[in-house]
């Protein structure tokens, strides 16, 4: 909450044993986030936002297993480096915002073991190369916004398939390729996906088939369905065409026998 606060957080509030919500937004705190108040046991909420906040994003912070925090946010500040790998261990986590801070590199697959995150907001930094597969099993994930990064490549085709996906924002990357308009890419409304270099494709009413790969297994079956269903059907086909021309022959015999 905005107080006018000058200077950094003591490290001493990660003593508060029963502080469940600290809110110190809109300060003007800087220097390091002290990694001991994750360490409180019944901290549930902490929001930091909007402070000048100027170290990497604290390793140390997110490298407890037995957190309780349910919501996270940096946002706002001058946070650099990667996000950690550490990450994981917010198992418990439901929101993180750590968006227009300056954090950099890739997003770290360990992202894939906080299945309870709906919200997850990282726009605004310098994230790159393509958004991990690691996302896809966020099966709860409900908002997420990636935009204003220097992500590339083709833009995941799994997003279609997040069940409680109602807020899409990848604009402002590197993405190029194209989009079936399927899931939540049918609604306009709820995705952005302007300033990259992609194509929105429409989709028939036709039904779409998943690619699958050709394994050996997968061939020996074609051969077999060729031999077993195909060539009699075509023996077949050319039995009743030889048929219906000895038929047609006959007939001509016939009819020139009584003209004569």
């Amino acid at each position: 909450m905005r107080n006018e606060l000058l200077g950094r957080i003591p490290s001493s509030l990660g003593n508060l044993t029963l502080l469940s919500s600290l809110y110190l937004d809109d300060n003007n705190l800087f220097g390091e986030i002290p990694p001991n108040l994750a360490a409180s046991k019944n901290l549930l909420y902490l929001n930091l936002s909007n402070n000048n906040f100027n170290s990497s994003s604290p390793k140390e912070f997110f490298d407890l297993s037995s957190s309780p925090l349910l919501e996270v946010d940096f946002s706002g500040n001058a946070l650099a480096g990667s996000l950690p790998l550490e990450i994981g261990y917010m198992t418990n986590l439901v929101a993180l915002n750590m968006s227009n801070d300056r954090l950099s590199g890739t997003l770290p697959d360990t992202l894939e073991k906080c299945q309870m995150i709906q919200e997850l907001r990282l726009d605004g930094n310098f994230f790159h190369e393509e958004i991990p597969t690691a996302l896809q099993t966020l099966r709860g994930l409900e908002y997420l916004d990636v935009s204003n990064n220097i992500f590339s490549g083709h833009i995941p085709a799994y997003l279609v398939n997040l069940p409680f996906l109602t807020y899409l924002n990848l604009s402002l990357n590197k993405h190029n390729g194209e989009v079936l308009k399927l899931g939540v890419f049918r609604n306009t409304t709820i995705v952005s996906v302007e300033g990259n270099y992609i194509t929105c494709v429409e989709v028939s009413n036709s039904l779409i088939f998943p690619y699958a790969p050709r394994t050996s297994s997968t061939k020996d079956k074609e051969k077999h369905l060729v031999v077993k269903v195909v060539i009699p059907i075509i023996s077949a086909a050319l039995c009743l065409s030889l048929l219906a021309l000895i038929l047609i022959v006959r007939h001509f015999r016939r009819k020139s026998k009584k003209n004569l």
